[in-house]
């Protein structure tokens, strides 16, 4: 029993000793805006469940040196954009790999989501989710190709998610789409109104 044990400690010693003495690596890359291609400075880079990460530079570009062997999950973050996390990264001994990050400006990924699963939306002010009914502005909404639900979208990123929309839309509906979308919510609201108050 006790030559058992001295084998397995033997064995874990050796094992945790060429762990550490493996060389490390080192992870490079650029954080640039999705659409633009600029580069963003001041970008964090994070190597979720650690303590290592960078700062990308005014170039966006960021190095993390000494990277122990492993799977890795790196998050990039910075303000005024969506964050992202690029998973399944295996750093292996002596390599230089390269990950890469484009971010899109806040709410516009959560929008192109949407936008890939049917579900388009758009904002409109406080004032009129009180007074127009939800049956009619979805009535009017599928007809210009986008679905709407006020509700659907609540979060500190909603110009983002609305300019990203509204592109979309343009696309779909041909500039000046709004004015007409409008006014035949205008129409319908009347018919709304007309037959509500009539029963």
């Amino acid at each position: 029993m006790k030559l058992h044990f001295h084998i397995v400690l033997f064995l874990s010693i050796v094992s945790l000793q060429f762990a550490i003495s493996q060389p490390h690596g080192q992870i490079v890359g650029k954080v640039v805006d999705a659409r633009t291609g600029e580069p963003l400075d001041n970008a964090s880079i994070l190597f979720i469940s650690t303590t290592m990460g960078a700062t990308a530079d005014g170039k966006g570009d960021y190095l993390v040196s000494d990277v122990p062997p492993g799977i890795y999950s790196i998050l990039a973050t910075v303000i005024g954009y969506d964050r992202d996390t690029v998973h399944s990264i295996a750093m292996r001994p002596n390599e230089v790999d390269t990950v890469n990050f484009n971010l899109y400006s806040c709410g516009t990924r959560q929008a192109r989501l949407d936008i890939a699963k049917g579900i388009v939306q758009i904002g409109i002010d406080g004032l009129t989710i009180f007074i127009i009914p939800e049956e009619v502005e979805n009535k009017i909404a599928e007809k210009y190709g986008f679905k709407y639900n006020h509700n659907d979208f609540v979060g500190g990123c909603v110009e983002g998610y609305t300019i990203t929309v509204n592109e979309y839309l343009d696309k779909v509906n041909a500039k000046g789409w709004r004015a007409k979308y409008d006014q035949e919510r205008d129409s319908l609201l009347q018919q709304y109104s007309r037959s509500h108050s009539n029963k």
